[in-house]
């Protein structure tokens, strides 16, 4: 057995025990999105009689904030960064914050100490031959989070995607919590009529070897769909979806024109079907990085070509701007409701 096995055994320990290392008054970080340890959250929320005014931060919730319901205020009080539908009704009322923040910024917050942490909560996949084990689908703040905090507990999840480009060693994290559990997985969204004539305006404005950064819902999806008959396009975004799994497979997405990371897809977090985690699993051309690399403006401006397609309120409008070496064209589609 190697030194790192000793190690994580003695680390593993059930969802109960680990939570008990969570006291009044800790700031606790949930890792993010898809990466949210499901288990370990669910029971600290079980364990709450035993606990009062825990601070829970996190920026994406895919699930129902339990922490947040008005029953429980004394015991948690929610810090959001992103201000999720979960949370809204939380924040109107008081019962938890809004922390406005660009996604880049987060991990400075847990590294400087401007949020200093105490618990982390993550999930990771199982470790390779050398003890390190993988962030899977977020990366994002989660590492930092990770690195600052003065407690790492590690929902290990044998269903969690191994994926290249960064790590955490079992000498790292404090207690481990073994499931095998599905991911939290995001349906593909019904693209209606309206949105397939946006898709198709601006696919129409990408050109062949672009690198594109995505954001999230219909209108990006749709773009997806008309970009078929383009060439040689490459991923350098924020995260990806299902979408960008199939224009791989048709030979549109090569990543050959990703000047700062050849035949990569980089991302910072992931979030759809069990499809798209398969196709990132163990996948070599996959690297995910934290969103101070990948959201840094000062590095996408060095990616050529760069794209961003972006679904946003109607004060916005198509625009390019100069950032570091390259042109990084923007496209901004607005949308009017009411």
């Amino acid at each position: 057995m190697k030194n790192w096995e000793h190690s994580y055994s003695r680390k593993v320990t059930s969802k109960e025990e680990a939570i008990l290392n969570i006291k009044s008054g800790n700031r606790v970080v949930f890792g993010h999105a898809a990466g949210e340890p499901i288990l370990l959250a669910d029971e600290l929320v079980r364990q709450k009689d035993r606990l009062r005014n825990v601070e829970i931060v996190h920026m994406v919730p895919l699930r129902e904030c339990q922490y947040c319901l008005p029953e429980i205020k004394q015991h948690f009080y929610h810090n959001s960064l992103f201000a999720g539908a979960g949370a809204r009704q939380a924040i109107k009322e008081g019962r938890a914050d809004y922390t406005p923040v660009f996604f880049s910024e987060i991990p400075r917050l847990f590294r400087d100490n401007i949020l200093p942490v105490d618990v982390a909560l993550i999930q990771l996949s199982p470790p390779d031959e050398n003890g390190y084990l993988s962030f899977g689908v977020s990366v994002d703040y989660t590492m930092q989070a990770a690195k600052s905090s003065k407690i790492v507990i590690a929902e290990v999840n044998k269903q969690m995607p191994r994926t290249y480009g960064t790590y955490i060693h079992i000498s790292e994290v404090d207690y481990i919590v073994e499931t095998d559990s599905p991911l939290i997985e995001i349906p593909l969204p019904k693209i209606t009529s309206i949105e397939e004539n946006i898709g198709r305006k601006i696919a129409s404005l990408v050109r062949d070897r672009a690198n594109l950064q995505l954001g999230i819902g219909g209108i990006p999806d749709a773009a997806l769909k008309f970009l078929t008959k383009k060439k040689d396009l490459g991923i350098h975004t924020e995260m990806f979806s299902d979408g960008v799994v199939e224009l791989y497979e048709k030979g549109v997405v090569t990543n050959k024109y990703n000047n700062l990371n050849p035949g990569k897809f980089i991302a910072t977090f992931l979030m759809g079907t069990k499809k798209l985690y398969q196709f990132v699993d163990n996948n070599p051309n996959v690297e995910m990085h934290p969103v101070d690399y990948t959201n840094n403006v000062m590095i996408a401006g060095k990616v050529k070509n760069l794209v961003s397609i972006k679904f946003c309120s109607p004060s916005r409008f198509i625009w390019s701007s100069v950032c570091g070496y390259t042109r990084i064209s923007t496209i901004f589609w607005c949308w009017r409701t009411g």
